[in-house]
């Protein structure tokens, strides 16, 4: 049967949708099933030595993390793939896992409105599909703040919207993280309309101040990939604000499953009482009474 045109791109777009959808059903089991059942704790590179550094990852080892995000500069360096080589040869020596990936040069180069920022994002989507790596989280803060009137959220969106069916084939999720409401990020999700992008809820910034991070979570069912821990005003977790049982139950009622990564150090400014590597170990183990 000869198809009129309408309906034939309605079909396209039907099998397009319908194929997306099963790469992005195994990439949930995978995400899933990287935790078994459990959240798994990693650490965060640029607060260990500083960005795309490998050695971060011996630092994230003798901490006692389960894994390491790995920032990914600007990109150059890590499309070489005796780079990500060395990555993958490390975390193995180390015993550790590369956690995910992220994206911070987007602080500085705007992804809403720098034309050179989707070019990064381009690259960083084959980086992480080489490393065979499923969450690439992309930064807004700074020159990239969401807040900034600049970087208006209808230009997010058309560029999400142009990269995401590459990230869907590629099955890696773009993970957004700013400090803007959980409101903007479901318009914002909605807009693309791609199950390649997802919120990276950090427990500090995917929330406006006085609003319920809980309930907040429970919202976005299935639509988070992974999550940063701090707490409000004291470095050491559970002497702050964040009830991280709550958080826990939270994250039940949703069924996630896979990556928390502590990012709190460089966050959190004055007294650090117990120093580096304590503060850390003391911070891992009380997440991991609860998690």
């Amino acid at each position: 049967m000869k198809l009129h045109r309408s309906n034939e791109i309605t079909r396209r777009a039907l099998l397009r949708s319908a194929a997306a959808a099963a790469v992005f059903g195994k990439v949930a089991g995978r995400l899933r099933a990287a935790g078994s059942g459990l959240i798994r704790l990693g650490a965060v590179d640029w607060e260990l030595t500083k960005p795309a550094d490998p050695g971060a990852l011996a630092v994230a080892a003798r901490l006692g993390f389960d894994g390491l995000q790995v920032d990914l500069g600007d990109v150059k360096p890590m499309q070489d793939s005796a780079r990500r080589d060395l990555y993958q040869s490390t975390a193995r020596k180390q015993g550790i896992a590369i956690a995910s990936l992220a994206l911070g040069i987007l602080n500085t180069v705007p992804y809403a409105s720098d034309p050179r920022a989707q070019a990064l994002v381009d690259a960083a989507i084959d980086i992480a599909a080489a490393m065979k790596q499923r969450v690439l989280l992309l930064a807004f803060f700074d020159k990239g703040d969401l807040n900034r009137p600049e970087n208006r959220d209808d230009l997010l969106a058309a560029r999400l919207k142009e990269i995401a069916p590459k990230a869907e084939r590629a099955g890696v999720v773009l993970g957004l993280e700013a400090e803007i409401p959980v409101e903007r990020y479901r318009r914002i999700l909605d807009s693309v309309g791609s199950p390649a992008v997802q919120v990276y809820f950090d427990l500090v910034h995917a929330h406006t101040p006085g609003s319920d991070i809980y309930e907040e979570i429970t919202s976005l069912r299935g639509r988070i990939c992974e999550f940063h821990a701090k707490d409000y005003g004291n470095i050491l977790f559970g002497q702050g604000q964040v009830e991280f049982p709550k958080v826990r139950r939270a994250m039940e009622a949703i069924g996630f499953s896979g990556w928390m990564q502590v990012e709190q150090w460089a966050e959190i400014k004055g007294d650090k009482p117990l120093g580096f590597d304590e503060t850390h170990r003391r911070n891992l183990k009380y997440l991991r009474t609860i998690f």
